[in-house]
């Protein structure tokens, strides 16, 4: 009678797990759809986590391009991006240019 009694407990538990496996299942595909469409909707306004991140760096630049810190300007860069020295002074003439500065 025990034996029964664990054998029906262990198939009860197996279907409540199953369940529940499904169930995270569903919930991490919705979370997936929802996530790629959020990077969507942030790609089509330009708001990407790294345009973001590129957007306050540029101010700063500005900033220290206005202060005639261009040295510092390109260190930022080269620190931020991690571009060789070459390509954060090519950066930074492009930001001045762009800005008129």
């Amino acid at each position: 009678m025990d034996s029964v009694v664990t054998f029906a407990s262990l198939i009860i538990l197996l279907f409540i797990w199953m369940s529940l496996s499904q169930k995270a299942d569903e919930a991490k595909r919705r979370q997936q759809t929802i996530l790629k469409k959020l990077q969507c909707i942030e790609e089509h306004l330009g708001l990407n986590e790294v345009s973001l991140e590129e957007t306050a760096l540029q101010v700063k630049l500005i900033q220290l391009l206005h202060e005639g810190k261009m040295v510092e300007a390109v260190k930022r860069v080269r620190e931020s991006l991690g571009l060789s020295l070459l390509e954060a002074k090519q950066y930074v003439d492009q930001l001045k240019q762009e800005h008129g500065l």
